[in-house]
């Protein structure tokens, strides 16, 4: 495409399948009068979020074990997202410099 890759982290594994498993299957209930799947996706950014603070703290805290365990794949393509640095090529094929 036009791109090199700089940086590839993965996030979210083992926990992360996990939750997105729990949260697809709670959506897929809570969806199951409604025939577009758009109405599941354009909620699940915001369904089951903490509401204040201290539940933020809660998740974070609680979450600290599968952020230890999901460090080892970090440079890994397993995982639920990515973060990706690209850069791209110049005219005569190299990585162009930021």
């Amino acid at each position: 495409a036009g791109f090199d890759l700089i940086l590839l982290r993965s996030y979210g594994a083992f926990g992360g399948h996990v939750w997105e498993a729990l949260r697809n299957g709670a959506f897929a209930a809570r969806d199951s009068l409604h025939d577009e799947r758009s109405l599941a996706t354009a909620a699940s950014g915001r369904v089951f979020q903490p509401q204040c603070g201290w539940q933020g703290a809660l998740t974070w805290l609680l979450a600290s074990p599968l952020r230890m365990m999901q460090f080892p794949f970090t440079g890994t393509t397993w995982g639920v997202g990515w973060l990706i640095l690209a850069s791209p090529r110049d005219t005569q094929g190299q990585a162009a410099a930021f």
